[in-house]
């Protein structure tokens, strides 16, 4: 069989290339093609935690290659007829699993001692946003302080709709101590509230109550 070596990584061609085949050179471009995606999203998990650190990173990277694998690949066959951008999704999505349950672990552990959970905490990710946005971004975020007092809250909505995290997602983070209907109920509490605070038609409300990070 013809092994690939694909100068632009299309995830789709990739993967099937990879089910295809046990070689080497094609699972090497299964790597090249989705680890920055799984090590971003590790990294993100990680950095919530406190706990980002190289070594750790690098070991629930390859938890989620583990995962991705098991049972004969199955998980990765139920992709075969999937868009490029389905698959990188679901793949994303297997990078924080991985990152949550090994944190949700280490978090269970610690209710049992002496030592709290880490605190929840938001990094934003707005590296290439035009002038334009960033702009907008900062009407939104000046009005996010100034009108919801609870941090929690805050980066409820933050991971939701900046980050692009589900409310399931959201409410399995320990520190957020929310079901996925109060996580919702939130969430649309504040979309209202932004919404009657930051009127017109160039609104960041039109821009921020979008969700980012589809790429989960």
């Amino acid at each position: 069989m013809t092994l690939f070596m694909f100068e632009h990584l299309v995830p789709a061609e990739v993967l099937r290339a990879c089910l295809d085949s046990s070689s080497e050179s094609v699972w090497t471009n299964f790597v090249r093609c989705f680890q920055p995606d799984i090590a971003r999203r590790v990294s993100y998990v990680a950095r919530r935690y406190r706990m980002a650190n190289s070594g750790l990173i690098d070991d629930l990277v390859q938890e989620t290659y583990l995962r991705l694998c098991r049972n004969d690949y199955r998980h990765l066959r139920s992709l075969r007829e999937s868009s490029d951008e389905h698959i990188r999704a679901y793949v994303c999505k297997a990078a924080v699993h991985a990152a949550e349950d090994y944190f949700a672990s280490i978090c269970a552990q610690k209710r049992g001692g002496t030592a709290g959970t880490s605190e929840l905490i938001w990094e934003p990710a707005d590296a290439g946003r035009s002038p334009e946005e960033a702009t907008l971004i900062e009407e939104v975020e000046s009005c996010l302080e100034r009108e919801v007092e609870q941090a929690r809250d805050r980066t409820i909505y933050r991971l939701c709709r900046r980050q692009g995290y589900t409310p399931r997602e959201i409410s399995e983070i320990p520190e957020v101590n929310l079901s996925a209907k109060g996580v919702e109920s939130c969430i649309r509490r504040i979309d209202l509230l932004l919404r009657a605070k930051l009127s017109g038609p160039t609104s960041e409300g039109d821009l921020l109550l979008s969700p980012y990070g589809g790429d989960r």
